[in-house]
């Protein structure tokens, strides 16, 4: 099996994707990469894709992984990380994530997504936050009009912010919330 040879390298590999079809697979992946000895010391761009059709079967979702429980990417472990692409497959937003530079979700139930505050953490830890997506997903927050003006995020370094994969009224709401003076791409 290819993680095999992979886990035992970890602390040598400085970018890895993966990719895979089912949940199953990556479910396979983020459980064996928890359990490695194998510290991620030097690992700086993680992505992982699950290429299969959207979450349209939740109850397995759920089920695989023990009703909705967060998973640890790489233990926690993984402190050098600057980019993370998490597409399609949800991870535990309660690991260590400071400095990052891309940060980048797609097609993940609103459950799985971290709360508003959470997220808001995220991004004051990460001061260099350059590229940022929201896609099909977005952080939990308070629909009522009269919260948003108070959750409102400063990202003064962020330069790119694609939005995307939601209604109208919801998107309007998430690109209001991000402040974004030095903006040079923006992707609805």
């Amino acid at each position: 099996m290819q993680l095999d040879v992979v886990l035992p390298s970890l602390n040598q590999i400085r970018e890895l994707a993966v990719i895979c079809k089912a949940w199953s697979p990556c479910l396979a992946f983020l459980q064996r990469a928890y359990a490695c000895p194998v510290v991620p010391a030097v690992l700086e761009n993680f992505r992982i894709h699950r290429t299969g059709a959207g979450y349209g079967a939740l109850e397995d979702l759920r089920m695989a992984t023990e009703n909705g429980l967060h998973l640890l990417l790489f233990g926690g472990r993984a402190v050098r990380l600057r980019e993370i692409v998490l597409d399609g497959v949800h991870i535990d937003w309660d690991i260590p994530m400071v400095g990052l530079k891309r940060l980048d979700a797609r097609r993940m139930p609103l459950s799985v997504m971290p709360t508003w505050d959470r997220f808001a953490q995220i991004v004051h830890l990460s001061p260099h936050l350059r590229e940022l997506t929201l896609d099909g997903c977005a952080p939990k927050f308070s629909l009522v009009d009269a919260d948003l003006s108070i959750l409102r995020l400063p990202i003064p370094s962020l330069r790119s912010l694609n939005l995307g994969g939601m209604s109208i009224p919801f998107l309007l709401r998430v690109a209001y919330l991000l402040e974004t003076p030095n903006i040079i791409e923006l992707v609805l």
